[in-house]
């Protein structure tokens, strides 16, 4: 992402992630982040009851139930009040509330989905899931807005 105003770059940013599930469970990650040129790479692995991030200046040991600010594709994350932030390696407090329940159209069908409000951070976000799964999502961050609609919908 690169954002510009008159010419001049005002934001870069770089991200990949990549993340190991298994039964629920983040057991493996690694991230690299550059952003406005300062670099963040992190990488993790479960150790028995905790997960423990290694990041080039310091060493964190988190409960090993922890989830990611890019798990909410699944309706459980929304369940923690701890989210590990993959492009800066913090730990986010998680704010919730429900918004109930409605009727979202994608792809010419219906769906009936349950939606939450979160935020984490300076991140705030509508997400509405069909089932265990993200189906559609408002993202806000930074001033910026950007909606998500699931291109395979479960």
């Amino acid at each position: 992402i690169e954002v510009s105003v008159l010419f001049v770059t005002a934001l870069s940013m770089q991200h990949k992630s990549s993340e190991r599930w298994e039964d629920g469970k983040l057991v493996e990650l690694s991230a690299d982040t550059v952003k406005n040129d300062h670099q963040t790479k992190l990488n993790g692995k479960q150790a028995g009851d905790q997960f423990v991030l290694v990041q080039p200046e310091k060493k964190l040991v988190l409960p090993a139930d922890i989830a990611t600010v890019d798990s909410f594709w699944l309706m459980s994350s929304v369940s923690h009040n701890k989210m590990l932030d993959t492009r800066s390696g913090e730990v986010l407090d998680l704010k919730k509330k429900g918004l109930g329940k409605k009727t979202v159209r994608v792809h010419d069908n219906d769906y009936e989905v349950e939606g939450y409000h979160v935020e984490a951070g300076g991140t705030r976000a509508d997400l509405w899931y069909h089932g265990d799964y993200l189906l559609a999502s408002d993202v806000s961050e930074d001033g910026q807005t950007a909606h998500m609609l699931s291109a395979h919908p479960l």
